[in-house]
């Protein structure tokens, strides 16, 4: 009776192996696809990020055009402003 005790604690420690080891290899391959799922998540953030850089970058470049423009139009209101000052004083 002992051995069969015996074997049958090594037969059910076996079973015990085998159920945890497809446990681990099925936590593992959930693990995986949840690491691709958050690196494809992780390159959609970095190419959304791109883009909203992109769109800052040409919100920056109109602000300037702005500004230069602004200047402009201020620099050609005070020669403007002379030519007007120059023929009254005639």
């Amino acid at each position: 009776m002992t051995a069969n005790t015996q074997d049958d604690k090594q037969e059910h420690s076996v079973e015990f192996l085998l159920y945890n080891e497809k446990r681990l290899k099925n936590n593992f391959a959930e693990l995986q696809k949840q690491h691709l799922l958050a690196l494809q998540k992780l390159r959609a953030t970095e190419q959304a990020h791109a883009a909203l850089q992109e769109q800052v970058n040409a919100i920056h470049g109109k602000i300037d055009a702005f500004r230069k423009g602004y200047l402009d139009l201020q620099k050609e209101r005070d020669d403007l402003a002379r030519t007007v000052a120059m023929l009254k004083a005639r």
